[in-house]
Order: structure tokens, then sequence, then C-alpha cells
């Protein structure tokens, strides 16, 4: 029992170093997937970038997913099989441990982040004032998405299930959940308050990352899940955060997060004379502020 808990410590602190490493050496320049959303709706247009945007990732995780599947079902006998008698043979039913894990784990649920979308549909939408639709379709259109693509995944790979109650099928839903679901309402979040900085913006992801390891390791203690299918749900998770993340970035063009960049970009086309009317119409109407 406490091997466990050291484990589960040492994946956080884990996941908050690869966070920050992250952070500190790719270069800002490199963007992201807010400012990658941006730049394709200024070049496509807000609704355009979100759906090509969106049809183009999901379409890219399942060419993915699918050898990911074949891989980790090849590899019941000599992994998962294993893993989960190890965990069977440590895991006491009635200690403070595993109450943690139970109440942890349900944070990833179903029933858990279908009540969380609603209400942060709800919030965002008065908050977003006049562009309500915009938390709406994002939140809708994710949730579809990682619900709906994760069903047809363990349908397509119809792998053995762990023999327990209830067990959780390829990817693991709560991971991937977790990540897009949440990630997705962050995002909105981010775009709507417009002032945070890289670091912050940071925070929130590496938050949100040691949430996903801390749900992903709950899944595997309670035996909910083959190992695989936990690393299989962090993939399939990650990829469509990515997606959704970028896709949503499109349709809040009026978002202050990146003004500065656009009044710079507007100082150097006219330095040159090089700004389009379009520029002007843009710039004069205030279409990039929030």
């Amino acid at each position: 029992m406490v091997l466990l808990a050291v484990i589960l410590v040492a994946l956080v602190l884990l996941s908050v170093g690869l966070g920050i490493a992250v952070h500190r050496l790719v270069p800002e320049r490199w963007g992201g997937p807010l400012r990658w959303g941006r730049s394709l709706a200024l070049r496509m247009g807000s609704v355009s970038a979100f759906l090509v945007v969106s049809l183009v990732g999901v379409i890219v995780t399942f060419i993915v997913m699918l050898p990911v599947g074949v891989l980790v079902k090849s590899l019941q006998d000599s992994v998962d099989l294993p893993v989960f008698k190890w965990t069977l043979g440590l895991v006491n039913s009635g200690s403070a441990f595993t109450k943690f894990n139970s109440y942890a784990t349900t944070l990833g649920d179903r029933s858990t982040i279908d009540l969380v979308c609603v209400i942060a549909a709800l919030i965002l939408s008065f908050a977003y004032g006049r562009r309500w639709w915009i938390p709406v379709v994002a939140i809708g259109v994710t949730f579809f998405a990682q619900h709906e693509g994760q069903l047809l995944l363990a349908q397509l790979l119809a792998r053995d299930l762990p023999p327990v109650a209830h067990p959780g099928t390829f990817p693991s839903g709560g991971v991937s959940r977790v990540i897009v679901d949440y990630g997705v309402i962050i995002v909105l979040v981010i775009l709507l308050i417009g002032t945070l900085s890289r670091q912050w913006r940071a925070g929130l992801w590496i938050g949100l990352g040691a949430f996903a390891t801390i749900e992903g390791f709950t899944r595997g203690y309670l035996l909910l899940h083959w190992i695989t299918d936990i690393f299989a749900g962090y993939i399939f998770g990650w990829m469509l955060f990515v997606t959704f993340a970028t896709a949503v970035a499109a349709l809040e063009t009026r978002t202050s997060l990146f003004s500065g960049e656009r009044h710079a970009s507007n100082d150097r086309d006219r330095i040159s004379g090089d700004e389009s009317p379009g520029d002007r119409v843009g710039s004069a109407s205030g279409l990039d502020h929030g």
C-alpha cells in the first residue's frame, strides 16, 4: 500500500516536472493550440477553421489510435495480466488510500463529466454575452467527439475486459474525459479572460496534466482498466485536446490574449506599406479584441 502511494506521488511529480520542462525549453515563438487556432482563423475564417481543424484532428486521432489498439491487445498477456495481478495483491479495499482513489476516480466518471459540462456551458454562455454560442458549440462538439469516439474505438478493437465488476474498455474513457472535456473548459475560460500570462496558462496545463495523472492511477489502482488502456487513454485524450483547443481558439478571435501581437503586426505593416484594406477594417472594427 505504501509502495503504491509512493508511486502515485512520484507520477504526479514527474508529470509536473515534465510540464515545467516543456514550458521552459519550448520557445514561445513556436506557439501552441491557442495561437495556432487564432492564426488559422485569421487566414480561413473562424467557422471554417473550427470545422477543418475538428474534422482533420478527429481523423488523425483515429488513424493513430487504431494501430495503438492493435498493439495494446497484443500486450495483454505479457503486460496487462502481470500488472493486474501485482496490483491486486497490494490493494487493501478498506484503507484510506483506497477510499481516496475511489473518490478521485469519480471526477472522471461519465456522470460527473456530464454535470460539469452542462454547468460550464450555462455559466460560460452567459459570460460570453452575444457570443454565447461559442461555449455551447465548443463543449458540445468536444463532448460528443470524445464520448462517441471512445465507444467506437472500444467496439472496433473489442479486446478482453479486466475480470472485475464494471471494467473499463479501450481506451480509458475516464482519463480521456479529464483531459479533453476539462481541458476545453479551461481553454474557454482563458480566452474569455484574455489577459492571462504565458506562465499562468502553463500552470493551468500543468495542473490539468497532474489531474489526468491522478485519474489514470486511480483507474489502474481500482483495477478498472488494463494498464495499456490507461496509457492509450492519454494518447487519445491529448490528441483530441490539441485538436479542440485549436478549434475553439479559432472560434473566439476577439480575445485580447494576443492583441499585442496584432497591434505590433499592424504597426510593422504600416511602416512597410504592406497593410491591406482588410487589415485596416479588421483593426478599426475591433474584431480581434475582447
